[in-house]
């Protein structure tokens, strides 16, 4: 069985504890998957996630419950893994969303501001994804990412001004 196909196995027994509403007791995914995701890589997971898993299952949605796994990424682990979405469309724009409505980043000046992106991006910009119109905005979240962050323990201004001291170009003035 090689790498990905692990990741996929791993996803799946996670997807299935995090959504078993039958069980009587919550799972700690944390407990349960942390050494698997970190021997299988972090970013490996979430790439897997936001390629293979935005049709069947909301992956905000797992996102949200598999918070550890991304909740200590720096500003340039996200930044490595929207390189890897710039050459398909569907997977760019779920990511995208994700990026911007949850972690505040403004995906239209990181684009604009890295030569590297704008070169291979540059002819949706002003579209973006899928033809939608990305805006800031200056409310800083949705009340499901701030409840998302406090059930985990953190509070989303915290992790955005963090993501904003690493170099981020965020969509919210903090």
């Amino acid at each position: 069985m090689d790498k990905t196909d692990k990741i996929f196995r791993l996803i799946e027994e996670m997807k299935h504890d995090a959504e078993d509403w039958q069980s009587e007791e919550d799972v700690d995914l944390e407990k349960k998957y942390s050494q698997c995701v970190q021997d299988l890589g972090a970013q490996a997971v979430v790439n897997i996630l936001f390629r293979h898993y935005q049709d069947s299952t909301n992956v905000s949605a797992l996102m949200g419950h598999l918070f550890f796994i991304w909740k200590d990424f720096h500003y340039q682990d996200w930044k490595e893994l929207f390189y890897s979405f710039v050459v398909d469309k569907v997977d760019r724009y779920h990511f995208e969303w994700f990026c911007q409505d949850v972690l505040e980043i403004d995906v239209k000046r990181l684009i604009k501001e890295d030569k590297q992106l704008s070169k291979l991006v540059k002819p949706q910009i002003s579209e973006g994804p899928l033809g939608i119109t990305l805006v800031e905005t200056s409310e800083p979240g949705s009340p499901w990412t701030q409840e998302m962050f406090r059930e985990h323990g953190m509070e989303a201004i915290e992790y955005w001004r963090r993501l904003k001291e690493e170099g981020a170009p965020m969509r919210i003035d903090i």
